[in-house]
């Protein structure tokens, strides 16, 4: 088990490194998916053998159900938002969420940024993110703030 305070701390120490689509290393770099869970691990906790599955590497860019699909069945569903909560997001004209992010204590998020920066950032939480935000979910294995578990 991990704190959410863990989360943030090795999501921030990602910052600055490249965007890779389906990337799983500081040196080669990460996705937003990848994003998580490198940070995860640096702080202690192998999320997919913690749920018992594999690495989904096969999915491409675009927006499709495989996403929400297994948050739904991995992870815990948050009703509100919490330091260390994955934010999955959705454009307006897609039919499926496709991009995510690690909610800070500071109100801001970090993430693999594939458009401008080219790299995992961290901004403010606030428009157009929270416009976007489809969902919010508890990683298994991470003690949140309110003892919120998966």
């Amino acid at each position: 088990m991990i704190t959410a305070a863990q989360l943030i701390i090795e999501s921030r120490r990602l910052i600055g490194v490249k965007f890779l689509h389906q990337g799983r290393s500081v040196a080669g770099g990460v996705d937003c998916l990848g994003l998580g869970l490198v940070a995860a691990k640096h702080a202690g906790l192998d999320v997919m053998a913690m749920v018992a599955a594999s690495d989904p590497r096969s999915y491409g860019r675009e927006p499709s159900p495989v996403m929400l699909a297994q948050a739904s069945q991995h992870f815990r569903r948050l009703q509100a938002l919490r330091p260390g909560a994955l934010l999955m997001f959705k454009l307006p004209r897609a039919r499926f969420p496709h991009h995510l992010a690690i909610y800070t204590d500071t109100g801001t998020m970090i993430h693999a940024e594939a458009v401008r920066a080219h790299a995992v950032v961290e901004q403010t939480y606030g428009r157009p993110w929270s416009r976007f935000l489809h969902s919010m979910w508890a990683l298994p294995g991470v003690s949140y703030p309110e003892d919120v578990t998966p």
